[in-house]
């Protein structure tokens, strides 16, 4: 009965120290006095003055607290009178009750006006230096049998911030950030168990100008251990503005059902979390290891079906007009990811653009230079389908020139890639190529495709190209065959004829320096060849076109057709190429009855033409109505052909015609050889009268 009537007797002398504290411990607090002795304490350890500016409010009961009001912390000297931070109120209180069983139950935290000033300067310094400068002393170690704190037992009822700011002024990059809590809450905090979180969070640069606002909401738990954190309902809704943003603005939604941390196992575990910005919807999954030492990430990310000619609207530019306006419509994408050290890798991506599928990888290295390996590999496309619409509209013949391109030199020499594209089958200008691909490698500024290479109508073409940075000016160097290709399938889809067969086979070899496009064009050096073997006109019977014509002027019946085609015996010729011009000395075809045969240039530069041709009849060529020689055997035809490339204009070389009646008029007034030139065969005439003076 004693020890109960003592335990009784302690609680009330516990109470009755409890009201005497509540009752007398404000008369006895001196609020001048402690704020000196904070300011006093505080400058001791920081080196940094401390400024009060109003009286301290303490509270008893039923929390032991505090109120603190405008408060200032002096800046680091040399970086001005600005403070280094400033609160415009803050209030906390522990509840004196639990306190004698040892909890600690906090009430709710409150801070407002919270603003911390950061600065760098040019030369790297920065005013928080002195604050981080390891200079403090370490703890004593705690003594054998000390019990130790523990902050499981703390309860706060809540956090409450407003109007909160951190501002950095860094002189070395000359920008200005700043990251702002406009309002953040919570509920009641406590180890082990969830609470929720509900903040607008603010932040900006000025170089270049960039904004953020977003709201954040969470149910976030922390274990006892303090090494678990889990996050339930993550939702993140926010805007994004910037010069470099599609549009100035953009919308983004994050959410993520649950998020895992695990700070001594260095362990992240993401099961789902979702994106949508720009009109596109994305989901990720990840799991990550050694996460706070050197992160592994791994996951998948899927990116549900989406309309590209809607991004390109909402990134503020406008849709494309394309030859197919339903192209564009539809693209979809799924794929694995991977991030360790420097090295980030997309691995089984698979998707679908329109009507084509795609698979493909890519590793990037984020180290010096960076390093890009990636193949992409697509079923089938028609590129057609993807250009802009073909126009009537004649090209203007006084349509600017095209601006010349600087090439990406210096880019080139960051770079480390090797990388390949391959497509099953591909349409470009009506042409239908099979077995596309081209391998692409960069390396200290030198950029190599080789090969590029695909099947096309029975035959095939391979391309290599070297452009080198390395040297100054770049050089420029590409080889190209093209062998067994039937000439009639491929015009049929190429110009919509099937007048023209035969098998097509080139071959060109150039180079040329320069660090621009219109620089390596003018300096372009090299030789083309080309032949046409079992060339046939079919549908045309340029023979019999031309006998008959000649039967009509002569008034005479029109010979017999014999066939339909017209058969070449060879079609071939050549160029060089010299400082972007192509001359052209040995062009020639052939038939039984005509021989075509020119010369000429094109500049590659301005794309325009200027060659002289000439069809001749041979001598051997039989009329087709009488099976003899014909009439106009040995007749010759001048043709040029002038323009660009785009519209070539070929006509009768009205000069040459002239000049060719001419001499045949004269030489028939004469009496001269009609097989010689008027030259030949006045220089003959002379040298007989000569002899005939002499004789």
């Amino acid at each position: 009965m004693k020890v109960f009537k003592f335990l009784g007797w302690l609680a009330v002398v516990l109470v009755v120290l409890i009201v005497l504290a509540v009752l007398l411990l404000p008369r006895f607090f001196d609020s001048d006095d402690f704020r000196n002795r904070i300011a006093t304490a505080f400058e001791g350890a920081t080196g940094r003055t401390l400024t009060l500016e109003e009286d301290l409010n303490l509270k008893v009961f039923p929390f032991l607290g505090v109120e603190l009001g405008k408060t200032q912390v002096g800046n680091a000297e040399g970086f001005g009178d600005q403070p280094f931070a400033a609160i415009g109120e803050a209030a906390v209180g522990v509840r004196l009750m639990p306190l004698l069983s040892g909890d600690v139950e906090v009430s709710k935290v409150r801070l407002s006006g919270l603003e911390v000033n950061l600065q760098r300067r040019k030369n790297g310094s920065t005013n928080w230096d002195d604050l981080v400068s390891g200079d403090a002393a370490e703890p004593p170690p705690e003594a054998a049998g000390e019990s130790t704190f523990d902050p499981s037992s703390v309860r706060i009822a809540g956090v409450e911030i407003s109007d909160a700011r951190i501002v950095l002024v860094d002189e070395q990059a000359g920008q200005r950030q700043e990251f702002a809590i406009p309002r953040l809450a919570t509920g009641p905090i406590a180890l082990g168990e969830p609470f929720d979180v509900d903040a607008d969070v603010a932040a900006n640069v000025d170089a270049p100008p960039a904004a953020l606002n977003a709201r954040i909401a969470m149910n976030l738990a922390v274990d006892r251990a303090l090494s678990g954190i889990a996050v339930r309902d993550l939702a993140v809704s926010g805007t994004l503005e910037g010069e470099t943003l599609p549009g100035g603005r953009q919308a983004v939604e994050i959410e993520a059902p649950s998020v895992e941390l695990n700070l001594d196992a260095q362990t992240l575990v993401l099961p789902e979390l979702s994106l949508e910005a720009l009109g596109i919807k994305a989901r990720v999954t990840a799991d990550g290891k050694a996460v706070v030492d050197a992160p592994e990430i791994t996951g998948t990310l899927v990116i549900e079906p989406f309309s590209p000619r809607e991004l390109i609207v909402a990134m503020g530019e406008e849709a494309p007009v394309t030859a197919d306006g339903d192209v564009l419509g539809r693209l979809e994408a799924t794929a694995g990811f991977a991030y360790a050290g420097d090295t980030a890798e997309l691995t089984e991506l698979t998707g679908q653009l329109d009507d084509s599928r795609f698979d493909g990888r890519a590793t990037l290295g984020l180290g010096e230079p960076t390093r890009i390996r990636a193949q992409l590999n697509i079923d089938a496309i028609d590129v057609d389908r993807y250009l802009p619409p073909e126009t009537d509209a004649p090209a203007a013949e006084d349509a600017p020139a095209a601006t010349t391109t600087e090439l990406p030199l210096e880019s080139l020499k960051g770079l480390d890639v090797e990388a390949g594209l391959a497509i099953g089958q591909v349409t470009v200008m009506g042409l239908n190529i099979t077995d596309a691909k081209a391998d692409l490698e960069i390396k200290d500024g030198r950029l190599e495709l080789n090969p590029v290479a695909a099947s096309m109508y029975g035959g095939g073409t391979t391309v290599s190209m070297v452009l080198n940075g390395r040297e100054s000016p770049a050089t420029f160097r590409m080889e190209q065959r093209l062998d067994g290709v039937s000439l009639k399938p491929l015009l049929k889809d190429f110009a919509d004829t099937e007048q023209v067969s035969g098998t097509a086979v080139s071959r060109m070899k150039v180079s040329s320096r320069g660090n621009t496009t219109d620089a390596l064009v003018a300096d372009l050096d090299g030789d083309v060849s080309f032949a046409v073997e079992n060339a046939r006109l079919e549908g045309v019977n340029l023979w019999y076109e031309i006998s008959r014509a000649y039967a009509l002027i002569k008034q005479k019946p029109a010979p017999e057709k014999t066939g339909d085609d017209t058969v070449f015996k060879d079609f071939k010729g050549s160029a060089n190429i010299r400082n972007g011009v192509a001359h052209t000395d040995d062009l020639e075809a052939g038939t039984p009855f005509l021989s075509l045969t020119g010369k000429g240039k094109t500049s590659l530069v301005d794309s325009t033409l200027d060659y002289k041709l000439a069809a001749t009849v041979l001598s051997t060529a039989k009329d087709p109505r009488t099976g003899e020689v014909s009439e106009i055997a040995g007749r010759s035809v001048p043709i040029r052909v002038t323009g660009t490339l785009d519209n070539p204009k070929v006509l009768p070389d009205m000069e040459a015609i002239v000049k060719s009646e001419a001499e045949d008029l004269i030489k028939d007034q004469l009496g001269l050889d009609e097989d010689k030139s008027l030259r030949e065969s006045l220089e003959e005439e002379a040298m007989d009268k000569l002899k005939k003076l002499f004789d």
